[in-house]
């Protein structure tokens, strides 16, 4: 894994909040987060879920790499048409949680459609993990190390071992379970929110009940049948920090 050194989130949400004339409380009225959790981020370095840091993001109208690098600027433009940036082993910009240690890789460019992230799962049990989890979007997960078992709300539970992957819709609440002996490390790819629509009647009701904000849903798309063999990749490498190549 990555250096577990944390960005300073509170330092960064502190200076964005205030460079848009924002208060705690008007903060927390356009982020749906109460105002005693955002005032421990920014003075106890307290560290916000997934989910939470695209709510902070989208309620300061800011791209979520601005949340880890006091580099970005607010109102970063676009990147370029052509663009790309390198990573190596041992960087990252690490927020912790209960459930997971999430490492976001590649925050040098902002407004990308796909938010990268290496991460260790951290919980034993469904019970331990407690409610599940659901965000605008969509997601690939693959496992590096160990096993993990994915629930989610619609599916029965599936054990995913090194080199197995799974492709699913955030917005289905869903949670990542370390079932080995050792440790689980995944990589996780999400789409930003605006980049990914529910491809199924199902999939917009799920959206709708987890408070996604859904425009022009796509029609429903035929799936090809699902093979009972899982392909098998070769070893991913280890967290890389984002920066310019």
């Amino acid at each position: 894994m990555t250096s577990d050194e944390p960005p300073d989130l509170g330092k960064r949400l502190k200076t964005l909040r205030q460079s848009k004339g924002l208060s705690l409380n008007e903060l927390a009225h356009q982020t749906g987060i109460s105002r005693s959790a955002l005032y421990k981020v920014e003075n106890s370095g307290m560290s916000l879920t997934y989910q939470k840091l695209l709510r902070v993001s989208e309620g300061l109208g800011v791209d979520i790499a601005q949340l880890f690098r006091m580099g970005v600027e607010p109102g970063a433009e676009s990147p370029p048409a052509a663009f790309r940036e390198v990573g190596h082993p041992g960087e990252g910009d690490l927020v912790n949680t209960p459930n997971y240690d999430h490492y976001y890789l590649c925050n040098d460019i902002v407004q990308k459609s796909l938010i990268p992230m290496m991460g260790r799962v951290k919980r034993r049990s469904i019970k331990e993990f407690g409610e599940m989890s659901s965000h605008p979007g969509e997601e690939f997960t693959f496992v590096v190390e160990g096993s993990i078992e994915v629930h989610t709300q619609l599916y029965r539970p599936v054990v995913l071992r090194q080199g197995d992957y799974i492709y699913l819709s955030s917005t289905m609440p869903h949670a990542y379970i370390n079932k080995g002996p050792g440790e689980a490390q995944i990589l996780t790819v999400c789409t930003r929110p605006e980049h990914a629509m529910p491809q199924s009647s199902v999939e917009i009701e799920v959206a709708s009940q987890a408070g996604g904000d859904l425009e022009r849903p796509a029609p429903p798309v035929a799936r090809s049948p699902r093979s009972t063999q899982v392909a098998k990749s070769p070893a991913v490498g280890t967290r890389a920090r984002s920066r310019r190549g």
